[in-house]
C-alpha cells in the first residue's frame, strides 16, 4: 500500500509539466495568429490603382541669354625665360631663391668682375696707344709731304707710301680695334650683374653661391608676372558662340584652392593653330591680367592650377533655358499638357555643364518635368510640382 502511494506522488510534478508544456504551445500558436492577421490587414490596405507619378516641373519662357561656355584648363606662364650667364666667373652674390618674386632691372646675380675690370683697363691702355701712334703717323706724313714738295714741287709720288697713307690708315685701324676691345670690355663688366628682365617670379634657380660658372650656364628659370594663361579644350562646335583676339570674349576663371574659393577675370585672346590629333578638340587660350594681385582674400593665381572657366559667348534671343537634367538623351523634352505626359522633339543650340538652350520645339508658358518617370510613356497621367519659372540668371535684361 505504501508503495502505491509513493507511486502516485512521483507522477504528479511530471504531469504538471506537461500541462505548463502544453499552455506555453497555445499561448505561442495564439500569439503567432494574431500577428499574421495584424499583417495580413496591413497588406490588404491597397494603394489606389493608376495613381499618377509626381513630378518636378518648371514653367519655361523664351528670353535672350549670352551663352555660357563651361571649360576646364591648366594655368601656365605667358612668358617665361631661363636667364643664362653670359660671362664666366665665380658667383660673388646670389638674391634669388624658387618661388621669390622679382621686379624689372632687380639685380639678381652678381658675377666676380675684377677679370673684367682689368680688361677693360688693358683696353683703354690700347686705345691711347693707338691714338699715340695715329698722331705719330700724321706728323710724319705732313713731313714727308713737305719735303716731296720741295724736291718736286710739280711731280705727284708713285706710291702712297710716300706720304704714309697705309701707316695711317693701319694706325686708325689700331684705334677702331682698340675702341671695340673697351667697348666689349665694357659689356663684359656690365654682364657681371644678372637683372631681372621684367617683373616676374623665379620657378627654379640652377647655382649657388660661390659657384664658378661658365659662359651660357643656366641661372634660373623665370617667368613673367604680368599675366598668365590658361589652356582650355573645347569641342569645335562651340567656337560659333565664341571670339578670341584682343577684345575677345569676357571669361571669369575660378578654382577652390587652399580652402578658398577665388576668380578672376580674363579673356579669350587666341586659338590654337591646329585641333588635337588625339582628342579632336580645339585648345583656346585664356588670358588673365594681374593673376598676382590678391583681391577679397583671393588666392594667387599659379601656374600649373586645374581651373574651371566660364566663357561668355554670343547673345542668343527667344531661347528657353532648361536645366541640362530636363534634355533627355539628345534632343527630346517633357512636357506636361492637360495633367499628361507630352514627349516634345526640341532643337539644341548648344549645352554646358549646367543647363541646355532650346531654340525650337517649346512654347511660352510650357511645362516641363525636370525629374525622372520609371517606364515613362507618352500620355501617361502625372501630378506636377512647380519647382520655380524657367528664368536663367544668363538672361539679358
Amino acid at each position: 500500500m505504501s508503495n502505491l502511494s509513493q507511486k502516485n506522488t512521483s507522477k504528479t510534478p511530471m504531469i504538471i509539466k506537461q500541462i505548463v508544456l502544453v499552455f506555453i504551445v497555445f499561448a505561442v500558436a495564439a500569439f503567432v495568429t494574431y500577428r499574421l492577421k495584424i499583417s495580413k490587414k496591413q497588406q490588404h490596405k491597397k494603394i489606389p490603382k493608376n495613381a499618377a507619378p509626381l513630378v518636378e516641373t518648371i514653367k519655361v519662357e523664351p528670353q535672350t541669354v549670352n551663352i555660357l561656355i563651361n571649360g576646364y584648363g591648366e594655368v601656365r606662364p605667358t612668358h617665361e625665360a631661363q636667364i643664362v650667364a653670359q660671362i664666366s666667373g665665380e658667383i660673388l652674390s646670389l638674391s634669388i631663391n624658387d618661388g621669390d618674386f622679382f621686379k624689372k632691372n632687380q639685380e639678381l646675380v652678381v658675377i666676380d668682375p675684377r677679370d673684367y675690370e682689368l680688361a677693360l683697363e688693358s683696353a683703354k691702355a690700347k686705345i691711347a696707344a693707338a691714338k699715340v701712334k695715329l698722331e705719330l703717323e700724321k706728323a710724319e706724313a705732313l713731313v714727308a709731304k713737305q719735303e716731296w714738295q720741295e724736291l718736286n714741287p710739280d711731280k705727284k709720288p708713285s706710291s702712297d707710301l710716300v706720304f704714309r697713307v697705309p701707316q695711317i690708315k693701319n694706325a686708325q685701324a689700331n684705334l677702331l680695334s682698340g675702341e671695340s676691345m673697351v667697348a666689349k670690355a665694357k659689356l663684359d663688366l656690365e654682364r657681371t650683374k644678372i637683372l631681372a628682365p621684367f617683373d616676374g617670379r623665379v620657378v627654379k634657380k640652377f647655382v649657388d653661391l660661390g659657384q664658378y660658372v661658365a659662359r651660357g650656364t643656366p641661372i634660373a628659370a623665370v617667368y613673367s608676372t604680368d599675366s598668365l594663361e590658361v589652356d582650355v579644350p573645347l569641342e569645335n562646335s562651340k567656337l560659333a558662340w565664341i571670339k578670341a583676339g584682343p577684345d575677345g570674349s569676357n571669361v571669369v576663371v575660378h578654382t577652390k584652392f587652399a580652402g578658398k574659393d577665388s576668380s578672376w577675370n580674363g579673356r579669350l585672346v587666341r586659338t590654337a593653330g591646329k585641333i588635337d590629333s588625339m582628342t579632336r578638340m580645339v585648345h583656346v587660350f585664356v588670358e588673365v591680367d594681374n593673376p598676382f594681385e590678391v583681391v577679397d582674400d583671393n588666392a594667387i593665381l599659379t601656374p600649373g592650377m586645374f581651373v574651371e572657366v566660364d566663357i561668355q559667348g554670343a547673345p542668343l534671343k527667344n531661347a528657353f533655358v532648361l536645366p541640362r537634367r530636363a534634355v533627355r538623351g539628345r534632343d527630346s523634352v517633357w512636357v506636361v499638357k492637360d495633367g499628361k505626359l507630352d514627349v516634345r522633339k526640341v532643337v539644341v543650340a548648344m549645352s554646358n555643364k549646367d543647363v541646355s538652350y532650346i531654340t525650337d520645339g517649346l512654347d511660352d508658358s510650357d511645362v516641363v518635368v525636370t525629374s525622372t518617370i520609371e517606364a515613362a510613356v507618352n500620355g501617361m497621367n502625372l501630378r506636377c510640382e512647380l519647382e520655380s519659372t524657367g528664368t536663367t540668371s544668363g538672361a539679358i535684361k
